[in-house]
C-alpha cells in the first residue's frame, strides 16, 4: 500500500514533493527493520497468558513452537470396578498342579502308539499262570471205620517235611502248600513220598504207601517275603526269532517277572537263590536267571541279587528260588 501511494504522489507533484516522499519511504523502511529486529531478539520464554476460561475469547490461528510451552491439566475420574475376584465367574482359583498341567505335554498318545507296534517287556501276562499257589499237593484217602489216622510226607533224604493227623474218618482231600515243618518251602525237582497210617478201634495199624511225586513250580508267602520256586530245568531259555530277539525267556521266568512287576513293592530287592550239585552249575544257573530277569523286572539289574549253594543230593538240574523281599 505504501509503494502505490508513493508512486501516485510522485506523479501529481513536483521535485519538492518527490524529496518528501523519499524521506517517508526511508523512515518506513527503518521502522520495519527495527520491528523485525525486536521480534528476532525477543526472549524465548516470554510468558503468554491465554484467557481460555473467559467467555468471548476466540483463538483463530495459534502456532506453538518449542517444547513444554502448553500444559493442559484436567481431573481424571477414579476408576471403580465392582468385581470380587473370589466370586467372579471364570476367575476361580486353581491349584499349582492345575496351572502346570495347562502346558503339560501329551505323553499318553505317543506311548500308546509306540507300544501298538513294539513289544513291552514289562507288560502283564495273566495267561501265564504257571506257578501254583495254595495247595501244591493233594491226598485223597479212601478208607472207613478208623479210630485215628496219620499222613506223613518225606523228601528224598528220608526227612519228614509234612505231617497230618486226625481222629475218625479222614477228610476227602488233604492239601499241602509245600512248606516244610521248619517253615521253609520245599524245593521242587526232588522226589517226595508219603505214607498213610490207619488205626482201627482194636488198635490194628495198616500202612498205605503212595507213589513218589514231584512238586510243581509254585509260590508261597514266607517270613522272608514272597517266594517263587521252580526246578532249574524250567529256567532254560530257547533260541529266539528275528522278531523276538536273540533268546526267549522260559515261560516260568516270564510268570515270575510278571508277579514281581504286579507287586506294589517296586523298590525291594529280588533274591535269586540257586542250589546245585557243583559250584559251577550253581553259578551258571544263577547268572542265567539273573540276566533274564534283569530285562523283565522293573528296576533292572539294580534289584537282582544272586546267591548260590552246593548240595550233593540236590536235583541234577538244580533248584531256583526267587524271593521278593519284604
Amino acid at each position: 500500500m505504501i509503494s502505490v501511494t508513493l508512486r501516485r504522489t510522485l506523479r501529481a507533484s513536483g521535485p519538492a514533493a518527490c524529496a518528501g516522499a523519499v524521506l517517508l519511504l526511508v523512515l518506513a523502511s527503518v521502522g520495519v527493520a527495527e520491528t523485525e529486529k525486536q521480534a528476532r531478539t525477543a526472549s524465548p520464554d516470554t510468558a503468554i497468558t491465554m484467557q481460555g476460561g473467559q467467555e468471548g475469547t476466540v483463538f483463530k490461528d495459534l502456532v506453538v513452537e518449542g517444547e513444554d510451552l502448553v500444559q493442559v491439566e484436567f481431573e481424571r475420574p477414579e476408576l471403580r470396578v465392582d468385581l470380587d475376584p473370589q466370586t467372579a465367574p471364570g476367575l476361580q482359583w486353581g491349584s499349582i498342579q492345575q496351572t502346570l498341567d495347562r502346558s503339560q505335554p501329551n505323553l499318553v498318545s505317543p506311548l500308546v502308539g509306540f507300544f501298538a507296534y513294539d513289544h513291552f517287556s514289562y507288560q502283564a501276562r495273566p495267561w501265564l499262570d504257571l506257578l501254583a499257589s495254595g495247595s501244591v499237593a493233594r491226598f485223597r484217602p479212601s478208607v472207613k471205620d478208623l479210630e485215628r489216622w496219620q499222613l506223613t510226607v518225606a523228601n528224598s533224604r528220608g526227612e519228614t517235611v509234612a505231617k497230618f493227623s486226625g481222629t475218625g474218618k479222614p477228610p476227602e482231600q488233604i492239601e499241602w502248600n509245600g512248606v516244610s515243618m521248619d517253615g521253609k518251602p520245599s524245593p521242587p525237582g526232588l522226589t517226595y513220598s508219603y505214607v498213610f497210617e490207619a488205626f482201627d478201634r482194636a488198635g490194628n495199624k495198616r500202612n498205605f504207601v503212595g507213589e513218589g511225586f514231584e512238586l510243581p513250580p509254585y509260590c508261597v508267602q514266607t517270613k522272608e517275603g514272597y517266594a517263587m520256586l521252580f526246578p532249574g530245568r524250567d529256567a532254560s531259555t530257547s533260541e529266539g526269532s528275528t522278531y523276538a530277539g536273540p533268546t526267549v525267556p522260559s515261560p516260568v521266568l516270564l510268570d515270575v517277572a510278571n508277579r514281581i512287576n504286579q507287586s506294589e513293592k517296586v523298590l525291594q530287592p529280588v533274591r535269586v537263590e540257586v542250589t546245585a550239585r557243583s559250584a559251577e552249575k550253581a553259578k551258571s544257573l544263577a547268572d542265567g536267571v539273573a540276566e533274564a530277569l534283569s530285562s523283565l523286572v522293573l528296576g533292572g539289574k539294580m534289584r537282582i541279587q544272586s546267591f548260590t549253594s552246593v548240595e550233593t543230593d540236590a536235583p541234577a538240574d538244580g533248584t531256583v528260588r526267587v524271593v521278593l523281599s519284604r
